[in-house]
């Protein structure tokens, strides 16, 4: 809904809500106010009486959907400045722009994916950022798509701490007529008039909702204490073995160590689709990561030197970009020769096995971007983001081992 820019000069609402609209599931600055008992008027910031949305309680079929749509409203999301740019940390919910076309600027919600940390300038005593923030969208346009941008596109959003006066009455408008609806009403007659009574004769079929501390005692009674025992000498041996057995014959193979993964890839995956598109079925290893951690690593082992150049020739080509299905675009780390370097960088990881567990990870599928398309031109700019921050990581671990003596 493009803005009215023919507004009269009237005293404002008070602006203080953010409402996700129905129609195109944006967030908009709202006032609402609430008209008799059981409706409640949607006035939009910058736009004439003729978008105003009025709802009754009545509209809304069951409790469920009533809270669906009480849950579209939420405090103003906080714009922030250059200097607060550290409040955008991975994993931050925000509110950020996507821009239709002139004077059409819409807000949809995104998680933050990573943030490329550059120096800050001043220009007259003022702080600007220059870091760049890579956006997971969780709806609108790009809903499950990567982009990046600026500290200027993007506001915070802010907790609800307490329900809006006007939203509780026109839920509790519904949930009186709701109760009153469900319930007999039988009429007795006193001297002074009549009285109205409400008979519930039927017990809810709801379960009564345990107290806290009803609920920290059965949780205490099904809890069951794990105990850690310590690796005896044999069972490291045998341990070590396994290893060395899983990495046996590596000595003359290959590896490409590949970053940027979506961690909920699995190894099954990876081998399919390279199989479809380079007819090769390496052996893929895909690493462990922390449970904040959005991306991880995988190496891919190879039997020699000629299928080395065969799949860097498929994944480092200037005529596409593997990417994941939501846009997050395969980054060439490092490329492996030999035993000694592959069981380096492999760890102790065991190769991909054909279990239960590996086949609930294939649910994360992998493509190739054509060049000469929007998506390739954003995945190419969040690989170089990826590469630049990883070079910057170097620098600071290189940095912090000269100032410990190490290198």
């Amino acid at each position: 809904m493009p803005p009215d820019n023919d507004l009269a000069l009237v005293s404002q609402p008070d602006y203080n809500t953010e409402f996700r609209s129905i129609k195109d599931e944006a967030w908009y600055s709202v006032a609402i106010s609430l008209e008799g008992h059981n409706q409640v008027r949607i006035k939009y910031l910058n736009f004439s009486d003729d978008h105003d949305e009025v709802f009754e309680a009545t509209d809304f079929k069951t409790q469920q959907e009533l809270d669906q749509f009480i849950e579209r409203f939420r405090p103003l999301s906080k714009q922030l400045q250059d200097y607060e740019c550290h409040q955008l940390r991975q994993g931050v919910r925000v509110c950020a722009c996507h821009i239709f076309g002139d004077n059409d600027v819409r807000f949809y919600d995104a998680e933050v994916d990573s943030v490329l940390k550059k120096e800050h300038s001043f220009d007259k005593g003022e702080e600007l950022c220059s870091c760049i923030f890579v956006l997971s969208w969780l709806h609108g346009p790009n809903d499950g798509k990567l982009t990046h941008t600026t500290i200027a596109n993007i506001c915070l959003v802010q907790p609800v701490v307490e329900l809006d006066p006007i939203l509780t009455s026109f839920w509790v408008a519904r949930e009186t007529r709701e109760f009153l609806l469900a319930c007999p009403i039988s009429m007795t007659k006193e001297v002074s008039g009549h009285e109205v009574v409400v008979c519930c004769n039927e017990r809810p079929n709801t379960v009564p909702r345990l107290g806290y501390f009803e609920r920290n005692k059965r949780e205490n009674r099904r809890a069951k204490r794990s105990v850690v025992r310590s690796e005896s000498s044999e069972v490291r041996s045998q341990r070590q073995q396994k290893e060395e057995s899983n990495l046996k014959g590596l000595k003359n193979q290959c590896a490409i160590l590949v970053g940027n993964v979506d961690k909920e890839l699995g190894p099954l995956t990876v081998i399919d689709f390279l199989h479809k598109h380079t007819k090769m079925s390496p052996r893929v290893f895909i690493f462990p990561s922390f449970s904040w951690e959005i991306y991880t690593k995988a190496a891919i082992v190879l039997d020699s030197k000629k299928d080395l150049r065969k799949l860097c020739e498929f994944l480092d080509n200037d005529n596409h970009i593997i990417t994941s299905s939501i846009g997050r675009p395969w980054v060439i780390m490092e490329k492996l020769v030999g035993q000694k370097e592959i069981k380096a960088s492999l760890g102790t990881l065991l190769p991909v096995s054909k279990s239960k567990n590996q086949k609930c990870r294939t649910n994360k599928q992998l493509k190739v971007v054509p060049s000469g398309s929007q998506e390739f031109k954003i995945a190419a700019d969040l690989r170089e983001m990826f590469l630049e921050f990883i070079n910057h990581q170097k620098q600071l671990y290189r940095k912090l081992a000269l100032e410990e003596g190490k290198v």
